[in-house]
């Protein structure tokens, strides 16, 4: 029987909700209370997200409030990404394939005609970072190349010496695994490990941000580090490329991407962590 992961559908919505959500749907899934899950989901206003780790100094918060950019701390690590309504962002949770149990909850068994249903993971993901990080990756390398966009996958950490040290940008920053189009970020993305699973955040530009980006990070601008979408291929649609992405998983892991939607206890949790991703306590608490 192939093993079945959610897919949540796109919707735009504010900086605190969508970080509340994928907060939310990842311990859900990390209980075993919902198979994995890849939610797809777009922004009703420029916003930046830091890394949890990240300082605050590195965004100019004035700005930000002088143009309307709301600032939210992400749950996983990284750099700063700004965000807006013409991109898409993603999130994937997964439990370690060591602590998949054969048995679902009750709640999962009980929420299968919303599409939580069937085992958390294809066996696949390991406690490394870096392993999952290649297996996520590898799928939207598949899903770009059947874009036509001739994207490349990095087996190693790249350098870039021209980027100063120090610099918030996550487009800005190298990685493992890292998807790039003549040498420019496709993609740019984030994990938190748990004890039994992890989370992995992902923002892929439609169109470029410099300008913006420019102010708001005291000068910092990724635009020369940044392939957009519509750069590498024209006429790709938002939907062109969610539905790439789809296949490419049900390709790379084996699975079934059936269209679910949040449970009734997930929305609940959803509001109540909101409170927390729009405070100052935990916004600006580095």
């Amino acid at each position: 029987m192939i093993p079945q992961w959610r897919l949540i559908p796109f919707g735009r919505f504010d900086a605190a909700r969508n970080m509340a959500a994928d907060d939310v749907l990842a311990r859900s899934v990390l209980a075993g209370d919902a198979p994995a899950t890849l939610r797809f989901y777009g922004w009703s206003a420029p916003a930046v997200t830091i890394g949890a780790f990240q300082k605050i100094e590195e965004v100019d918060l004035d700005e930000c409030r002088r143009l309307g950019v709301h600032v939210v701390r992400r749950p996983t690590g990284g750099r700063a990404i700004l965000h807006r309504p013409d991109e898409l962002t993603y999130s994937f949770s997964s439990r370690f394939s060591s602590n998949i149990s054969s048995n679902i909850s009750s709640n999962a068994a009980s929420d299968a005609a919303t599409g939580n249903s069937s085992g958390n993971s294809s066996g696949v993901f390991s406690e490394s970072v870096l392993e999952n990080y290649k297996a996520i990756n590898t799928a939207f390398y598949i899903a770009f190349r059947n874009l036509g966009i001739d994207v490349t996958i990095s087996e190693r950490r790249l350098k870039r010496p021209e980027i100063p040290a120090g610099n918030p940008l996550c487009f800005a920053s190298t990685s493992y695994s890292e998807l790039s189009v003549n040498g420019k970020k496709i993609a740019g993305s984030a994990q938190k490990k748990y004890k039994n699973g992890f989370l992995q955040q992902g923002s892929i530009p439609f169109i470029s941000s410099d300008d913006l980006s420019k102010i708001i990070f005291k000068g910092s601008s990724d635009g020369r580090d940044t392939c957009t979408v519509l750069q590498a291929a024209p006429n790709a649609s938002m939907d062109d490329l969610m539905q790439a992405i789809t296949a490419a998983f049900e390709e790379r892991f084996g699975v079934s991407m059936t269209q679910g939607r949040l449970t009734e206890s997930e929305k609940s949790q959803i509001d109540d962590s909101i409170e927390k991703y729009g405070s100052d306590v935990w916004n600006l608490r580095r």
